[in-house]
């Protein structure tokens, strides 16, 4: 089964006996407000692309643009988790 979103899947995991592979801070995220148990797996996994999106209408807007870099440098400075 897909979702397209990663919450899709936390609540078809939660609401069946699948299981969901998702990005280990959004599954403690989840966990803490849900009767979800996390295994962490015996595999490791390429690492996921983030990318921050705006609408072109808004691509002038200053401050938008000023949170992006913010993300930018923010993400630059995470240490890759293992």
């Amino acid at each position: 089964m897909q979702v397209p979103l990663f919450a899709g899947a936390y609540f078809v995991a939660g609401a069946s006996d699948l299981v969901a592979i998702v990005p280990e801070r959004l599954a403690q995220i989840y966990a803490a407000i849900n009767d979800i148990e996390i295994y962490q797996l015996a595999q490791d996994y390429p690492s996921l692309e983030i990318s921050a999106l705006m609408h072109r209408r808004n691509g002038g807007d200053a401050g938008l643009r000023w949170l992006c870099g913010v993300l930018v440098e923010a993400a630059k400075k995470q240490e890759p988790r293992r």
